[in-house]
């Protein structure tokens, strides 16, 4: 006993973390909390390991001998302080697998500092917010894990630049081109599930993706130690031999288990080692990035930081591994302020044909019309109405647009062909065979295994047929190869034109043949341009896509010199000035081809600008929306919001994050949420229309009725944030002011979203995510701003009751709650829900409705300052626990430990947020959830066995 006693009393040599010695466990099982402060913790959680509740006694004589009891004793204190005094003063881990001839301690010295101090290493941050860029990506095989940040978060990647792959590199998949482009506009901000998808490689249409390596640490989610510690990073400082590793925790008390590296594996055997931070609410953690977010559920919630501000934010990068989370947020919320230093920066990139002089392309006429229109001030972009436009439309949150328009840019094909010379340049279309041929390719990717066999037994003749050589991807993954039909209908022709290899240049290089140069037929008469008259000789237009095209492999035509810095500008307009054709407006990853190399801008736009040459050479265009019904004519002294900026304003909104437009119902929504039709995340609520609502600027012609986005799309690009909305999860009245308003009183709301899917969120498939309906979008709008067409008769109702906005990830959706009002054809010119009216949603699960929600009770202040709604949840009780309000806690985001569907993370100051304890008769704790882990301590183990094998000798 006396022996005991002082080996009890002895210190043991701590090397980073705690390493407790006991030879019995009668009265061993104890909690100790410990004051001594860590990085980013409260207090350091540590307890020794009880043996079970037998006494010491009761297991000595369950292995008792029948022998001299006197002699057992002895000899049991004797092999005591043989085996623990032979290395009290080094805990060893013995090695227990690889092919060394000797078993090789491993000792706690040397084990990765990543163990001892994780707070060392830097912040950590919850697994399933950091996955598929968006905040909260909620994930059942993520419980319990924290990985670190500056290992997994990749930040935002320039969106102009290409990345050039290693010629070298073995791709992940056999059937995928090595070497090439990859886009960095499509990479993610960070890793998820081990990999990181940096883009899509051009040339094989195939997202590039590389392991991530990084550390991970993973918790039993009812103690809150780590069973799991795992690090895929080579050479990281503070890791002996600077391998990888992975180490494992008895989950009950956190005290070391096994530990593997490149050599081998250890099990401890000289005492339980705890390290003094082992608990999750001990590591230092991440902010939460986007402090404004709602925490929808994936895939709903908007991404971080914001598309608008891709090429600005990279500039932050460099912060993630010098520096914390929290230095990185406020370098990206310094940049939304759209201050001088995050400004958004335009450059506009005139380009002409080889039949207009270059002295011809009016550069200050281009800069007006982007800015609005022909009475603009060009050296002053804060006053244009370009700029204004945003201004109102984001409540002053994006101040400051910079566009810079470059000298203008060669292309190396005409504008137009005559129709006298196109037989001479081989004029053709596609042949009736060769149309099937590229149909079932396109509609049921039925082609050719090689370029090889496409070109032996196709029946299309690139020669022949108006088509192009491509390639998709078959079911199997495999490359399937055929031909694209670009004669889509009678106006198409195709023709084959010489250009210079590098237009526009001093040295222009050698002739290229252009093979299959797409025209366009009859667009619109001669006399509609200026300066032309109906007697010009037939002509037909040159397609932009020929040049401009998000297709690499149909480019047919090359640009000259091309200098656009991506370091410096967010986005890339190219502007094709025309005298006698058409062009397009449009917003993606357009692919050009520049001195023989083709090359992408990430977030790009096209948008032709024809206007002077149908308005006298001038641009002072009166945009036609928004426009009047019944024929009615605008006020006179009506101002358009948009001016000549319409198409560019719908297009940025695109670059900004709104995936796809403003949609609409194009029949009685009724007939879908309140029916006995259960509604899924890959169907709509109606019968839906692109372009559909005429109070978008992304909508019908650009904002038919209206112009502001609307209040999900505003909530998509960040200019609409968790402190304007009023989260709506439960029964109650509730007050937003407009969502154009100019100005706003702390408090106000601006804006509504109503969740509605809690029986998805509490059915048994908690993982599947497509069971997350889309929230609904409530917003009040007035006659100002850029609404001031809400003034307009027979808009004027709109400002009587409120908007629904199904807020689907692929594109808002206008409910139309008075379908059929003034009539079918214009009948989403009123969708909104008046005084008196109601409308209902059910809720559903596994086909069964079991609740409903209820929107009703709408009234709007005289003034117009503010309307006020009721919203209504109720259970049909068909389905316990289902439907009905919604459980706060599914809703409420992070900060920085979140209250997800699957577990509560805990916080410093709830260390054990779902544990609970048992108390022995005795007065010892023991963990409910797992039990103790009898013979656990390796010291223990060892101690027993070596006394057992004495006792026998005696």
């Amino acid at each position: 006993e006396r022996a005991r006693d002082l080996w009890r009393d002895r210190t043991p040599r701590k090397m980073g973390g705690r390493h407790e010695f006991v030879a019995s466990s009668a009265d061993a099982t104890r909690w100790q909390a410990s004051d001594r402060r860590q990085p980013g913790s409260q207090r350091a959680l540590r307890h020794t390991r009880s043996l079970g509740r037998k006494t010491a006694d009761d297991r000595r004589a369950a292995f008792r001998p029948k022998t001299n009891a006197s002699m057992s004793t002895i000899a049991a204190v004797l092999a005591f302080f043989l085996v623990a005094g032979a290395r009290a003063d080094q805990p060893d881990g013995a090695y227990e697998s690889g092919s060394y001839p000797n078993p090789t301690p491993c000792p706690v010295a040397d084990l990765p500092s990543a163990l001892r101090d994780p707070g060392g290493l830097g912040e950590w941050v919850v697994e399933d917010e950091l996955c598929y860029d968006r905040f909260p990506r909620r994930k059942a095989s993520m419980i319990g894990s924290y990985v670190l940040w500056k290992d997994t978060f990749k930040g935002m990647q320039p969106h102009l630049t290409l990345t050039e792959e290693d010629s070298e590199e073995e791709p992940e998949y056999d059937d995928r081109v090595a070497g090439g482009f990859v886009s960095m506009a499509f990479a993610q901000r960070a890793c998820c599930d081990g990999w990181w998808g940096r883009g899509i490689h051009l040339e094989d249409g195939k997202g590039r993706s590389e392991r991530c390596e990084f550390i991970k640490r993973e918790h039993n989610v009812s103690t809150w130690f780590p069973t799991t510690v795992t690090d895929t990073k080579p050479n990281r400082a503070g890791t002996p031999g600077g391998g990888k590793w992975t180490a494992e925790f008895h989950a009950t008390d956190g005290s070391l288990k096994r530990f593997r590296n490149d050599s081998g594996t250890w099990t401890w055997n000289e005492g339980d080692v705890h390290f003094d931070v082992v608990g999750a609410a001990d590591l230092p953690v991440a902010v939460q990035l986007d402090e404004q977010a709602l925490g929808f559920e994936y895939p709903y919630e908007r991404e971080y930081p914001p598309h608008r501000l891709m090429t600005p934010a990279a500039r932050c990068n460099p912060l993630i591994a010098t520096s914390d989370s929290a230095a990185y947020r406020d370098c990206v919320e310094a940049l939304k302020d759209d201050d001088a230093t995050g400004k958004i920066k335009i450059a506009i990139v005139p380009l002409y044909f080889t039949t207009t002089p270059v002295s011809s392309v009016d550069v200050g006429k281009v800069r007006k019309f982007f800015a609005g229109g022909a009475d603009e001030d060009a050296s002053a972009d804060q006053s244009s109405t370009f700029a204004k436009w945003w201004r109102d439309s984001s409540f002053a949150r994006m101040n400051e647009m910079e566009l810079d328009v470059f000298a203008p840019v060669p292309i190396n094909l005409p504008e137009y062909v005559f129709d006298s010379e196109a037989s001479a340049k081989n004029v053709r279309s596609t042949s009736d065979a060769c149309a099937a041929e590229a149909a079932a390719y396109k509609g049921q990717k039925e082609g050719f295994a090689s370029e090889a066999a496409r070109s032996a037994s196709s029946k299309c003749d690139p020669a022949l047929d108006c088509v192009r050589a491509t390639w998709t991807r078959g079911d199997d993954s495999a490359r399937v190869y055929g031909y694209e039909n670009v004669a889509y209908d009678a106006t198409y022709t195709c023709v084959d034109l010489v250009g210079k290899e590098r237009p526009g240049g001093g040295d222009e290089g050698n002739d290229v043949a252009m093979t299959g140069v797409l025209l366009r037929h009859g667009i619109n008469g001669a006399e509609a341009y200026h300066g032309l008259t109906a007697s010009e000789p037939a002509y037909a237009c040159v397609d932009d896509t020929n040049f401009l095209n998000t297709n690499h492999q149909h480019l047919v035509g090359s640009l000259g010199s091309l200098a656009v810095d991506p370091a410096v500008y967010h986005r890339v307009v190219f502007a094709t000035w025309r005298t006698r054709c058409t062009g397009y407006g449009g917003s993606g990853y357009y692919n050009v081809l520049v001195d023989s190399v083709w090359k992408q801008f990430g977030s790009s736009m096209t948008i032709g600008t024809t206007t002077w040459a149908s308005l006298g050479g001038d641009v002072n265009m009166a945009p036609s929306t928004p426009y009047r019904l019944g024929g009615n004519s605008r006020p006179s002294d009506y101002v358009n919001p948009k001016g000549s900026a319409g198409t560019f304003i719908h297009e940025l909104v695109h670059s900004f994050g709104v995936k796809n437009h403003a949609r609409a119902c194009s029949n009685d929504v009724r007939t879908h949420l309140g029916a006995n039709v259960e509604y899924a995340f890959w169907t709509y609520p109606c019968v839906v229309v692109e372009y559909g609502s005429p109070f978008s600027v992304i909508g019908k012609s650009a904002g038919s009725a209206a112009t502001h986005v609307h209040a999900g799309s505003m909530y998509d690009m960040h200019l609409l944030h968790k402190d304007d909305i009023e989260v709506i999860t439960r029964t109650g009245t509730y007050v937003i002011i407009p969502l154009n308003a100019l100005t706003t009183s702390s408090g106000d709301k601006r804006a509504a979203v109503v969740q509605y899917t809690d029986q998805y969120v509490l059915s048994a498939d908690v993982s599947d995510w497509t069971k997350i309906m889309p929230p609904i979008w409530v917003e009040f709008r007035v006659a100002q701003g850029v609404d001031k067409s809400l003034d307009w008769s027979e808009y004027a109702a709109n400002q009587e009751g409120i908007f629904l906005n199904w807020g689907h990830q692929y594109g808002d959706v206008l409910l139309d709650l008075r379908f059929g009002v003034p009539d079918d054809e214009n009948s989403a010119s009123t969708p909104v829900l008046r005084n008196g009216d109601s409308f209902v949603v059910n809720q559903w699960s596994d086909g069964v409705v079991v609740g409903d929600v209820t929107f009703s009770d709408v009234s709007v202040a005289s003034d117009k300052s503010f309307a006020s709604f009721k919203v209504t949840y109720s259970s049909t009780g068909r389905v316990a626990n289902r439907g009905g309000e919604i459980k706060p806690r599914f809703y409420a985001g992070s900060s920085p430990y979140p209250a997800t569907k699957f577990v509560t993370y805990p916080t410093s100051d709830d260390p054990n947020p779902t544990q609970t304890y048992e108390q022995y008769a005795d007065g010892t704790a023991n963990a409910s959830s797992e039990g103790a882990k009898v013979f656990s301590s390796g010291l223990t183990r060892g101690l027993l066995f070596a006394s057992l094998s004495l006792v026998w000798m005696v």
